[in-house]
């Protein structure tokens, strides 16, 4: 009985602990292959940078007004991370706060969306967000689980799943789902992927693009990866790389454009080579850069019917481009500029009826019209008019052809 007692534990604890090391060395297998990425029609847009950038932003700009959102206890926005927009709703996400809050399109709020806490119908961390328009739905990322609610927060349905920690989350047809995840290998791989597209249920369906698990992740900030705009044309870039990808749908991805800096370029094989090696710490590879006066892209391109959106650093300077696809033309300038239609040039995070659309503080507003900085009489007037509080003000700017 003694012995019994004493082998009865031994036993237990073998197994346990070869049950441990068999899920830890568990080999790394072959899935769905990755998918074939369409490069057949891609437009190569160069940017020359011995050419001066526009020194005034309201030079390429034919209208531009400003949408204020309402401030509630219910609708305060912490810090805004992204926003969707429909025909009737303008959703934002607050990272900081934890929740989504939807708008009209006269800045009245409409509903808020925050679930956090540890039952099956909450979620302990927002890791990514985005909207279902076609539905007016919203997906939460959750670790390892993606939780969808209506706009009362209710939830609809959830799925556990592996891709977790996505850098940004698309809605697809038929409630689909396209994760980028640059540099992880979530399901043990021997073909991992940066793009996973799923179905309603979870389920993986189809994948693209060789994920680079062997960067290290302290040099691995190099784009600001997130899916911008929506089905036909979702544009996203990877990092360390001057393209911009279409999701035209879950089992279509094409090449579409390439940015060309010309002798700025970063060589090919960069990400494979310097961001792989350990004896480079981050600082040693932004000075590299630095004095290799190289360009790059650090987040994905957002496109209107008539002009394409490009973000880009050079000489530890942040730049923005737009190029107007008929003419062929690109006009660029200082993130700096453009106070002169009031506040700092934000990042534009969506597109409505051919105007960008970003975010600005009602602060930086009023102060660059103090400073005589905005000289439209019309926005100085719109301007004014905005009341003093905490949330962002939305900002729609239409280009002129150029």
């Amino acid at each position: 009985m003694r012995k019994a007692l004493i082998i009865g534990p031994v036993t237990a604890l073998l197994c346990a602990c070869c049950l441990y090391f068999l899920k830890e060395e568990s080999p790394k297998r072959l899935i769905i292959p990755l998918g074939h990425i369409d490069a057949s029609e891609v437009i190569t847009i160069p940017i020359d940078l011995s050419v001066a950038p526009v020194s005034r932003f309201s030079d390429l700009v034919e209208d531009v007004f400003y949408l204020p959102l309402q401030e509630t206890k219910h609708s305060r926005i912490i810090r805004m991370s992204d926003l969707f927009m429909d025909d009737e709703h303008i959703v934002i996400v607050d990272e900081e706060g934890q929740k989504l809050i939807g708008f009209d399109f006269d800045g009245n709020y409409l509903f808020d969306v925050y679930k956090k806490g540890n039952a099956n119908y909450e979620y302990t961390f927002m890791e990514a967000a985005a909207y279902d328009r076609e539905k007016n739905e919203i997906l939460v990322a959750d670790t390892k689980k993606y939780i969808w609610y209506d706009t009362e927060g209710n939830m609809v349905r959830s799925y556990r799943s592996v891709y977790d920690y996505p850098h940004s989350l698309a809605i697809l047809e038929n409630s689909g789902l396209a994760i980028y995840t640059e540099y992880r290998n979530n399901e043990n791989s021997l073909n991992p992927a940066s793009l996973n597209v799923l179905d309603q249920h979870g389920e993986l369906q189809h994948r693209f693009l060789p994920a680079r698990t062997d960067t290290r992740s302290a040099l691995s900030l190099g784009n600001y990866s997130r899916f911008n705009g929506r089905l036909p044309h979702i544009l996203f870039s990877r990092s360390y790389s001057n393209d911009i990808y279409e999701l035209s749908s879950a089992s279509q991805v094409n090449l579409k454009y390439k940015v060309d800096f010309g002798t700025h370029n970063f060589p090919a094989d960069y990400a494979e080579t310097v961001l792989t090696n350990p004896e480079l710490s981050r600082k040693e590879v932004r000075k590299f850069e630095y004095d290799n006066q190289w360009a790059r892209l650090f987040a994905s391109g957002l496109e209107t019917e008539d002009f394409l959106f490009i973000p880009f650093h050079f000489q530890k300077e942040t730049f923005y481009a737009y190029y107007h696809k008929k003419s062929g033309n690109l006009k660029y300038y200082h993130a700096k500029e453009g106070h002169d239609i009031g506040g700092m040039v934000a990042y534009p995070m969506d597109v409505k009826n051919g105007y960008f659309v970003s975010f600005v503080s009602p602060e930086e507003l009023r102060e660059s019209v103090r400073q005589g900085l905005v000289k439209s009489p019309e926005n100085i007037t719109r301007i004014n008019q905005i009341e003093n509080t905490h949330n962002p003000v939305l900002r729609f700017v239409k280009l002129r052809e150029f």
